[in-house]
């Protein structure tokens, strides 16, 4: 990215940890499909709101909590009809294998609002997103419509 976008900066850092810049140093933070991984949520949390400009912008992504105290139920010819949930609401950590291994923290939707709005952020939208088949658009994975896959979040702070 460096070679291509020599004007960017690029900073590797811990957001469980102090981070490298001063108070409400950003006016926009997006966080694309990690904090469903980061250890200790509450200090990101914290740290994002530290470092973001009052009136700032804080959005951030994750695989729906759902998908990772479930299991999808086929039909007799193998075809996923559903999904069923159970223990959503307990909090338990997985082993993930996507891009590598990394341990995945499920934690509740509700966990996720709550330690934002006591990190000081107002939360202005959330969406579940369907990422699955319909009649123009069939899901390579074979999932139904409407068992949504991830949650968004936007958050401001006042």
């Amino acid at each position: 990215v460096k070679a291509k976008q020599p004007e960017c900066v690029l900073d590797l850092c811990d957001i469980c940890r102090t981070l490298p810049y001063p108070d409400s140093f950003f006016e926009l933070i997006f966080c694309n499909m990690a904090m469903m991984d980061v250890l200790d949520f509450t200090a990101a949390i914290c740290e994002a709101s530290r470092v973001l400009q009052k009136s700032g912008s804080f959005f951030f992504s994750i695989v729906h909590p759902m998908l990772y105290t479930g299991e999808w139920v086929h039909d007799g010819s193998g075809r996923k009809t559903s999904y069923r949930v159970e223990n959503y609401l307990s909090r338990c950590s997985a082993m993930n294998n996507y891009w590598g291994t990394t341990v995945h923290f499920h934690r509740p939707i509700s966990f996720y609002i709550n330690e934002s709005l006591k990190a000081g952020l107002t939360l202005l939208g959330m969406e579940e997103v369907c990422i699955a088949a319909d009649e123009t658009s069939p899901d390579p994975h074979g999932r139904p419509a409407g068992v949504p896959t991830l949650a968004l979040f936007e958050f401001c702070k006042d």
